[in-house]
């Protein structure tokens, strides 16, 4: 009979946990800097010294439901030029004013020691249903480099964030996997050789459920009888 109590008090933790898996991903892919509107959303830009923000909104049903949700986020990027790799992490340089008017990210050309600096804030969500959603960033997922200059016939390393940078080495024609930055809402992408382009940007959301607070209740107290019982033994 125990063991049977045991059974059944897991199998109500793992049916709870299953109740908070429902989730849509929401990806933004091939984005240019110049963009007015992708994958479903509307895209604003301004631009304040060296710093662009360009501001998404997308209304529609983004969570699997009935009824139209609604997703707002800011994406903030400045470039900086001279910035330094040395025992693991990149030092940045001088901030400069990426291009916003065409489809490269920074200046047309991206050389050796310049640095793309991204964040994601003010992540806004509106659920349709009642507000048993939210979303969260899901991280940078690719850009796609392309050759400038004849002179770049091997690999480019890429040095992802400032401290303990990860190092990315490829062909330049190809994208640069950005998932080593997981789901961090920050990203410095480094080259240590150049000059390439840097076009089509993808990056994702997702949209969790949050579970009732009388389920979370439940869902605690079948973890803790979970534990208890592992003592007992």
């Amino acid at each position: 009979m125990k063991s049977i109590k045991t059974l059944l008090t897991a199998s109500t933790v793992l049916a709870l946990a299953g109740t908070q898996a429902n989730a849509a991903l929401i990806s933004i892919l091939d984005l240019a800097p110049d963009a007015t509107s992708k994958n479903g959303f509307t895209i604003t830009s301004a631009t304040s010294g060296t710093t662009v923000t360009l501001s998404f909104t997308q209304t529609g049903d983004l969570d699997g439901g009935t009824l139209d949700d609604t997703l707002a986020f800011d994406l903030v990027y400045t470039a900086y030029t001279g910035s330094t790799y040395s025992g693991g992490d990149v030092t940045l340089g001088t901030a400069s004013t990426p291009n916003m008017n065409n489809v490269n990210w920074h200046n047309n050309t991206f050389a050796g020691g310049d640095t793309l600096a991204l964040e994601v804030t003010n992540v806004n969500y509106t659920d349709g249903e009642g507000g048993d959603h939210q979303a969260i960033f899901n991280g940078f997922l690719d850009i796609r480099p392309t050759h400038y200059s004849s002179a770049i016939v091997g690999d480019v390393d890429y040095y992802l964030s400032l401290v303990g940078a990860t190092t990315i080495t490829g062909d330049p024609t190809f994208g640069a996997d950005l998932s080593a930055n997981g789901d961090n809402a920050s990203l410095y992408f480094t080259a240590s050789d150049g000059p390439v382009r840097l076009r089509n940007l993808d990056l994702q959301f997702e949209t969790v459920a949050v579970p009732e607070p009388s389920s979370v209740a439940l869902l605690g107290l079948g973890f803790g009888a979970l534990a208890l019982r592992r003592r007992r033994s």
